[in-house]
């Protein structure tokens, strides 16, 4: 069986990512067949996401926000995601992301996200 890395991150689910849209504190999974994000329990208005790697349209896409965070989009069929993990955060939102850990996770969903295609052809 695969190691399934498992990250604490806080997400948006949307078409945009900016500092007036709310954001959930949740855990990340990576599984053999799709992303998994479990909201925590404190977590008000969330449901669980399953995004399987096939429906992943694009690789993912790393960008800053506003200069205070490293955030990764990833686009699917539903709409996108977007995706951080903290290093400080403040006021349930993240102000200061773990860059080296959310580009470790950027290249571990674009890994899966071509193997999940690659296995297909």
């Amino acid at each position: 069986m695969s190691e399934q890395p498992e990250y604490n991150v806080y997400y948006h689910v949307g078409k945009v990512m900016d500092l007036g849209c709310r954001v959930h504190a949740g855990t990340l999974r990576l599984t053999e067949d799709a992303l998994e994000i479990v909201p925590n329990s404190e977590t008000e208005g969330a449901t669980p996401l399953t995004i399987p790697y096939r429906q992943i349209t694009f690789p993912s896409e790393t960008f800053r926000l506003h200069f205070l965070c490293r955030m990764t989009e990833v686009v699917h069929r539903e709409g996108s995601v977007f995706v951080t993990i903290p290093l400080i955060s403040a006021f349930d939102r993240p102000v200061v992301s773990n860059s080296i850990q959310v580009q470790k996770l950027q290249r571990e969903i674009d890994r899966r996200f071509r193997s999940a295609w690659v296995k297909a052809a």
